[in-house]
């Protein structure tokens, strides 16, 4: 939410300090391909709680964790010391994290394009996953049920911005749903590979809905998704798939800022015991 007037204060702020690579550089830097891997960045100063999220090239080489952080902290004037290397380390921890997964060619990365395929009686493959998209914006509270398909082209910020053109949402509202999309498209690959979906290099089975065949290993049969067989949904699935957009009181933003911060202090201490029980094991043995 937008603070008090009494809270805003304007002053002058510095350019910010680039550095321009050649022409050359980046000719050849524009030819790689664009691997988009989702990155949160939270801690907190005396005096600021500072989140931020975004995305990340995981193939970048111009633009170092470092230098960002750098940026960040100039941007926000926050002392370098020590939030540059906390912001840096937050995003390095990120990229080794998602790097195994973000670097298989998939739809998604633009892989596989629909208007350079053969003409064929076949169907295309598929490999349909379902998004949880929970987004808050300011004070609206956005959910949405998404089936998306991990071998299309499409992207999540085309699919962000027509959403929110739809809506009639602007602003900072496509980036914040286009990084939530990145979030889970990057936790159903990392399911896809251990499931037997996909294998590492980025081949999907031909079967009808991408997931029947990992799960038949299983022994479960028919525990995929149903064939797609119309763009339209069944009537009793509509309510499900249909996108919620509400209006947040102050009272109502309050309290989801309580929960979140609730969410994150159990998160920090069950990490923090998951390590230590490890170290732990490690001293033992």
């Amino acid at each position: 939410m937008v603070p008090p007037a009494k809270f805003i204060k304007s002053r002058h702020i510095l350019p910010t300090q680039h550095v321009y690579p050649t022409q050359d550089v980046m000719d050849k830097h524009a030819s790689n391909r664009t691997s988009l891997i989702p990155i949160r960045v939270e801690f907190e100063t005396e005096t600021h709680r500072i989140r931020d999220c975004f995305v990340w090239n995981l193939n970048e080489t111009l633009i170092k964790p470092e230098t960002f952080a750098r940026t960040f902290c100039n941007d926000l004037d926050l002392p370098l010391t020590p939030w540059a290397d906390t912001i840096a380390n937050q995003i390095r921890a990120q990229i080794e994290e998602h790097e195994g997964v973000a670097s298989m060619d998939l739809g998604i990365d633009g892989a596989l394009d629909i208007d350079t395929l053969p003409q064929s009686t076949e169907e295309a493959p598929e490999c349909r996953v379902i998004l949880s998209i929970d987004v808050q914006i300011a004070n609206h509270h956005l959910t949405d049920h998404i089936e998306w398909d991990l071998l299309s082209p499409l992207t999540p910020e085309a699919f962000s911005n027509t959403l929110c053109r739809d809506l009639g949402l602007g602003g900072e509202a496509a980036p914040l749903i286009a990084h939530a999309i990145h979030e889970e498209l990057i936790k159903h690959k990392k399911d896809a590979i251990e499931w037997g979906v996909i294998d590492h290099a980025g081949n999907v089975p031909k079967d009808k809905t991408g997931l029947g065949l990992g799960w038949s290993r299983a022994g479960k049969e028919g525990r995929g998704p149903k064939r797609l067989r119309s763009v339209w949904r069944d009537w009793v699935e509509s309510g499900e798939f249909a996108t919620g957009f509400e209006v947040l009181s102050a009272e109502e933003v309050e309290r989801r800022e309580i929960e979140r911060e609730r969410a994150s202090r159990r998160l920090r201490r069950e990490t923090s015991k998951f390590q230590t029980t490890r170290s732990s094991r490690r001293i033992r043995y």
